[in-house]
């Protein structure tokens, strides 16, 4: 494979993981809809995993044979390029997932505020109903 043909490759390959990891993302936002986290989080796993593995196997493999491709003498030791570079995206990508998880989590305990506040009420209420009616049983009792 001529170095042209790698980098088209490559490009193709970069286009797809951006979009991958857009609907990535897309999962991960859905999930914040409490009725389908689950759906969306299988889908966002799925897709991270995905992009994950268009970045390693394809873009850095890619750019490592093109590399190789332009230095006949001797192989390259690519090793920490590698490193560097699946940190910094690991990192980056990592860090959107968490800001998100926070949000989600933010958005989990709101509701589960509401909704304990919201059975406080109506126990609340119950008990009022309840009051109510044996003191009016106690009044046709008094008569």
């Amino acid at each position: 494979m001529n170095s042209l043909s790698i980098l088209n490759n490559i490009e193709d390959k970069v286009v797809e993981a951006i979009n991958t990891a857009a609907l990535s993302l897309e999962s991960l936002s859905a999930s914040l809809d409490i009725e389908n986290t689950n759906e969306n989080f299988s889908k966002f796993q799925t897709q991270s995993d995905k992009f994950y593995n268009l970045v390693k196997k394809d873009i850095h493999k890619g750019l490592i044979d093109f590399i190789d491709s332009m230095t006949d003498i001797a192989p390259f030791d690519h090793s920490s390029y590698l490193k560097k570079s699946e940190l910094e995206v690991s990192h980056n990508f990592t860090e959107i997932i968490l800001s998100h998880l926070e949000d989600l989590n933010n958005i989990v305990e709101n509701n589960q505020e509401k909704q304990e506040k919201e059975k406080q009420e109506k126990e609340k209420l119950e008990k009022e109903k309840l009051e109510k009616e044996k003191q009016q049983s106690n009044e046709m009792n008094i008569d």
